[in-house]
Order: C-alpha cells, then sequence, then structure tokens
C-alpha cells in the first residue's frame, strides 16, 4: 500500500507519494481545475492500492476531495495544525508522516 499526501493551494495541488516506511517514492503537481483532478485520477490508476491523505482545507479541496471520492478513492483529512515548519526544508513533510499514520491507522481498522 502506498500513501499519498496532497497539498492543496488555490491554484496547483502537489501529491506526494511515500511507501509504508515513508520513503518518497515520486509526485506530481496539478492544476487545481476539472482537468487536474481527472490528471490525477488517471496517475493514481497506476498504483495497486491507494490511501490519500489531504491537508484540511475544505475551502480549497472541497471538489478535489468530491471527485477523488466519485473515482473510488480513500481520503482522509490531516487535520493537525501546522506550527512549525522543518528549518530548511519542506514544511509538508511532518504534515505528510501524520496523515501517512492517520491513514495507515484508518486500514488496520477496517
Amino acid at each position: 500500500m502506498i500513501v499519498v499526501g496532497i497539498d492543496s493551494h488555490k491554484k496547483t495541488h502537489t501529491l506526494v507519494v511515500v511507501d509504508q516506511v515513508g520513503r518518497r517514492l515520486t509526485q506530481l503537481t496539478v492544476d487545481a481545475t476539472a482537468r487536474g483532478h481527472r490528471q490525477v485520477c488517471a496517475w493514481l490508476g497506476e498504483f495497486e492500492q491507494v490511501l490519500l491523505a489531504i491537508e484540511d482545507c475544505r475551502h480549497l479541496t472541497r471538489r478535489f476531495e468530491a471527485d477523488l471520492l466519485v473515482s473510488g478513492y480513500a481520503v482522509v483529512r490531516d487535520r493537525r495544525e501546522r506550527e512549525h515548519p522543518v528549518p530548511g526544508g519542506d514544511q509538508h513533510v511532518v504534515p505528510l508522516a501524520h496523515a501517512q499514520q492517520q491513514c495507515v491507522a484508518a486500514s488496520s481498522h477496517s
């Protein structure tokens, strides 16, 4: 199983794929449009088992989340506050790791 962390912004969504131990495998950035959402769904089709962890920014992700759910993907929201960015690094690594733990925990209870 892989976990895809989604960093959403007003104009783009960046998806980072990590394996079960948190190794970054690949990433994709798309426009935050219906076309971009279709690109993501096609790209996700390349992977066998996928859990999606998305930042809890519903004002930016509502339509994207709906498109993912309609396409049959499991989506977990990362509700954790982003208090401290990682110095000199990717500020989304820590939230992604937290979201990965949420996804793994959610899948073990199903």
